[in-house]
């Protein structure tokens, strides 16, 4: 892991940037002093509530009425026109109460307050001669907001509660415009790549900036809103080409409140099949391998000796009369053999008069034994008595060996469970109050030896300084350990690597709200992931030996050569079929560390009732570190290794004007980047060479050498200016025309960027990343129309089109005659550009809950084509790897799902009783069907079999002694439906209608997973 990588976050940083931040501050203030205003927040996580204050008599304004957030310091004062205005009010539920002498204080209960929106609630008061009393109603929550000028989907803890979804990424699986491609399990809002999302948790980035993805676990229990932006979003939000998932934690109330939740829960059979069953070699289902030397390594010391080893074990026998809930056992044959029988398949009892089977005379039906399995040189393997008999004579009992590696001699086939607690109140009245909330899951999969640990906290601290200034502080933290499918080392599961992985996101935040309309803010946060992946109890770290001493030393114990660096035991296949590795160590190993440090100063003022002005700053600085290496032999060796700090500053302008007939969100964004990396100056003569053309090393760090690069230097600090704008036109009470449209630019990963830096050209297929890589570009638009038909239904139609470019390929280089190496970049034009366009429509019908009905939910249909140059980076160098001509035309991509229909449907039953269900269907997504061919394949002109799933919560609560009880099922895929996931080769799935690879053999992961039944209890009080 890297040293010291907390107290290197700001050091160096600014003084590196100092001579550009003074020039854009400079400019940045003249040009906000220009307009009259100051800074302000970059990510919304407050709301406001505005509105006219009448006599309900006359009709006429009433100035001077005190507006109050019961149970808050939050207050506002209405102007001559009656008009009063509340920013900066954390999302939630209020009372609001207005008062003034003369007249009735009315007060409306329950008034929700969404983060980025304006919640509107005129009042009419009543005189205090006609009444007396204070008056008290409820909110009307509106189901149109006509201050939304682009798709927006607001998910609210009460829902987030109610669904069948204990993750971020699976709600937002379910919501209009959002593909899931199956093999991978990645989210694909309208069309683009799965890195074009951004995620925010109260306004701190939280993507990994090495991979772009999600950076961290976090518990839904947590959330009080979840925000997510598919269409346009507005200038305060960058660094994201396709949707922006703003994620708003819970605060603290003048009230104790918590719960306690338990869920428990394993998976069934594999949609009704043996574990194994159908993953068999369709040609061969009962290929016997015979047993022959082996040179293997046993503690680290090679030495020969006869290994029995069946292959794939699924293809030696057949496994079909399995029962279901049969225990599987891993049998250890030898050291470092695994096998996953413990009989042996039932066969026919030969005449030895006739060699025909025998037949049972009541029945007809062959007679049927089970038989010790013999090879050809008559060698037995017995696994019914666990015995091995060798070419010698010597019988090897089994018994002797499970204890060698007792955590994995049996599939790993435990429940799941998934603990929560949460815990919120007050520390000293209003004034400082705290929210808190932890979860602890250790969750099984549905296959062997698949299984994670996971523990989340997250924590947030509110103090009132003064009722116009807040101080607020939050963090939540996470750590995870998990255990994958072997794939190829699944006979040599003691060598799987085990991935460990921390995170945490902390922040500071100092509001003062001037006025009821003018509020600024000043932030400073923090977001670090560190992860490791490694074989269990051999954690090297190759950056000081791997590029000098990197082959294991067969003369030397495990001990000597791991004291001396040395980070190769190599793998062993098996003899009959190389896809598997019997013995040996893991070949990989890798470590990195992201930091994400944050300064930000915001500010919003409603200079008029027409006018909220919204300005901002920010600066991230970045500490990224990656060190990993792959060894498939000395002269294959793959090193990856960067530490770079580069930085970027961002600011923006926008105006939210809001009129009786339209609503417009007009702003401009302009955005820096440094990527802090070099690079040759030509990338296509990239380093020094010797004269007789073989590359010039440089020795002075590793004894191996690195090339020097030619000419090197400094990437180029990228600039954006990104225009945006929406527009929402209420044509009545019930319906709204909107639309958006924006330039969306991101920062390219940092493995895009920074990939093999050192040049290092030892691997067999060489990469290297590139710092001055353009930023990717979106341009897209978005129109739609909204209407209420019902006091409970409103039909949503939005259209939208989006240009992409820029997107990161590779390209080959050739350096000499005996090295070259795929460069990533964004050439454009025809040969290695990969651009992309999406079109497609959303038509949504919401059945909201009203007037008592006890159903809501919501039923969507997507329609969607996205068509591209490439689905990935690995573009160019997969056409050159297959001698294949370059694309030039567009083709559908990988996450091409034409036609998406989901639904939520939330039905409110007697007694405290409720059933919630989530359903998706996905037409088939595409495929090549000859990926490999040497001419022009057919990329993804072939598609998969449709795919559905219904998930359920059933839950009833009871209520005991003041507190609440919940008792609860979680079903996951509750028709145990199998969807293909992923066909693993083109060409042998097309030839057998199966999933297999062109060595045809299976996986279980190409299919879905089966149903999963969780019970469990919560406790709120």
């Amino acid at each position: 892991m890297k040293k010291n990588s907390i107290l290197k976050t700001f050091s160096g940083r600014f003084q590196k940037f100092a001579s550009f931040a003074k020039v854009t501050l400079l400019l940045l203030v003249t040009a906000y002093m220009a307009v009259g205003i100051n800074f302000n927040a970059s990510a919304a996580i407050t709301g406001k509530i505005s509105g006219v204050i009448t006599a309900e008599a006359t009709n006429e304004p009433l100035a001077t009425v005190t507006v109050t957030l019961v149970g808050t310091s939050t207050t506002a004062t209405t102007n001559a026109a009656g008009y009063y205005v509340m920013t900066n009010i954390p999302p939630g539920s209020y009372d609001v109460k207005v008062e003034i002498t003369g007249y009735a204080a009315e007060t409306v209960a329950e008034t929700k307050v969404l983060a980025g929106l304006t919640t509107a609630l005129d009042f009419s008061l009543k005189s205090a001669a006609v009444q007396l009393e204070g008056i008290k109603v409820t909110a009307v929550k509106p189901l149109i907001k006509k201050d939304v000028t682009q798709s927006t989907r607001i998910i609210e803890s009460d829902d987030i509660e109610a669904m069948p979804r204990d993750t971020v990424n699976g709600i937002l699986q379910t919501l209009p415009g959002v593909a899931v491609l199956n093999s991978t399990g990645s989210t694909h809002v309208r069309g683009g790549r799965s890195m074009e999302i951004r995620y925010l948790i109260d306004g701190i980035p939280i993507n990994n900036p090495i991979s772009r993805s999600l950076g961290l676990s976090i518990g839904t229990n947590s959330l009080e809103q979840m925000e997510v932006i598919t269409g346009g979003f507005n200038a305060e939000h960058g660094d994201a080409q396709s949707g922006i998932v703003n994620l708003i934690t819970k605060v603290g109330t003048n009230k104790f409140s918590g719960r306690i939740r338990y869920r428990v829960g394993q998976w069934g059979t594999h949609h009704g099949d043996p574990l194994y069953g159908p993953w068999l070699d369709p040609d061969n289902r009962f290929r016997p391998v015979a047993i022959e030397p082996f040179r293997g390594i046993f503690f680290g010391q090679p030495y020969d000796y006869q290994k029995p080893y069946r292959g794939q074990d699924v293809t030696v026998a057949e496994l079909a009369e399995r029962e279901d809930d049969e225990q599987v056992v891993f049998t250890e044959i030898f050291p470092g053999v695994y096998a996953d029988r413990t009989e042996n398949p039932l066969q026919p009892v030969m005449d030895p008069e006739t060699g025909e089977p025998q037949v049972n005379p009541d029945t007809g039906e062959p007679i049927m034994t089970r038989q010790p399995y013999r090879d050809a040189d008559g060698t037995v393997i017995d696994y019914e008595k666990k015995q091995v008999t060798l070419l010698d004579g010597y019988v090897v009992d089994l018994e002797q060996y499970q204890g060698l590696y007792n955590d994995t001699k049996e599939y790993d086939l435990s429940p799941s469970h998934i603990g929560e607690f949460a815990l919120s109140g007050p520390i000293w009245g209003n004034r400082l109050t705290f929210a808190a909330s932890s979860q602890l899951s250790r969750n099984h999969s549905f296959f062997p030896n698949s299984n994670g640990t996971s523990y989340i906290f997250q924590g947030k601290l509110k103090f009132e300084v003064t009722p116009s200034i807040k101080l607020t502080a939050s963090g939540l933290f996470n750590r995870g350990e998990s255990h994958s499918y072997g794939g190829s080392l699944r006979f040599w599961p003691s060598a799987v690597p085990v991935a460990n992985s921390s995170a945490r996101n902390t922040s500071v935040r100092l509001s003062h709200n001037i006025n009821s309309g003018t509020f600024y803010t000043l932030t400073v946060g923090q977001f670090h992931r560190a992860g490791e992946s490694h074989q269990p109890g051999k954690m090297w770290d190759p950056l000081e030996k791997a590029f000098d001493e990197n082959a294991w030393d067969p003369d030397k114990s495990f001990e000597q050569n791991q004291e001396e660096g040395r980070i190769r035991n190599p793998p062993q296949q098996a003899y009959n079929d190389t896809t598997y590795f019997v013995a040996g160590d893991s070949n990989s190993w890798g470590s990195s560390e992201a930091t994400t440090s944050i300064v930000r100063a915001d500010f919003a003022s409603q200079v008029t009732s027409n006018h909220l002005i919204q300005t901002g700053i920010e600066f991230l600085g970045y500490d990224l570190y990656n060190l990993s290496t792959t060894n498939y032999g000395s002269s294959n060796l793959y090193m990856e290794y960067y530490d770079v700090q580069p930085q970027s500053l961002s600011m923006y302008l926008q105006d939210k004007m809001e009129y009786e007939g339209m609503i417009v969100n007009a702003g401009l964004r302009y955005d820096l980047y440094n990527p802090s990396g070099i690079s040759p100056a030509d990338p296509f003569d990239p380093l020094e060479l010797n004269d007789d053309g073989t590359i010039k090393l440089d020795k002075s760090t590793y004894k191996v050498g690195l090339p020097i690069i030619k000419d090197p230097v400094e990437a180029s600090t990228k600039h954006m200016i990104a225009p945006r704008l929406g527009i929402s036109f209420p044509v009545t009470d019930r319906s709204k025309l909107h639309f958006t449209y924006g330039h969306y630019y991101q920062i390219p990963r940092g493995d895009d960027l920074y990939e093999n830096l050192s040049f290092d050209m030892r691997g067999a297929i060489r990469r290297r990343g590139n710092p001055d890589l353009d930023p990717e570009r979106t341009i897209a638009y978005e129109v739609g129309i909204i209407r209420q038909f019902t006091d409970d239904l409103t039909i949503d139609l939005t259209g939208f089109t989006k240009d992409i470019d820029k997107l990161v390929n590779s390209v080959h280089v050739d350096i000499t005659n005996d090295y070259s190496y795929f460069l990533n970049d964004e050439f454009e034009g025809m040969i290695h550009g990969i651009y992309g366009r999406v079109q497609g429509f959303e038509l949504t019908i919401r059945k909201w809950r009203a007037g008592g009905s006890p159903v809501s939910g919501m039923l969507s249909y997507t329609y969607s084509v996205a068509k591209g140059k490439g689905s990935s980076r690995n573009l160019g160098y997969l056409t050159y790897y297959r001698q294949q001509p370059d694309v030039t035309e567009s083709h559908p991509l990988a996450w091409d799902q034409r036609h998406i229909l989901s639904g939520l449907l939330d039905i409110q039953l007697p007694f405290d009783s409720a059933v919630n269900l989530i359903g998706r269907y996905g037409s088939g997504l595409p495929y090549t069907p000859n990926p490999r061919a040497p001419v022009k394949p057919d990329i993804n002109s072939k598609r998969y079999p449709p795919t559905y799933n219904v998930d359920a919560l059933i839950s009833k609560r009871s209520r005991i002694g003041g507190l609440t009880y919940t008792f609860f099922a979680d079903i996951r895929n509750i028709f145990n439906t199998k969807n293909l996931d992923d066909l693993l080769d083109a060409v042998t799935y097309d030839r057998y209608g199966i999933p297999l690879d062109s060595q045809k053999h299976a996986h279980p992961l190409s299919w879905s997973s089966p149903r999963l039944i969780m019970m469990g209890v919560s406790l709120d009080f």
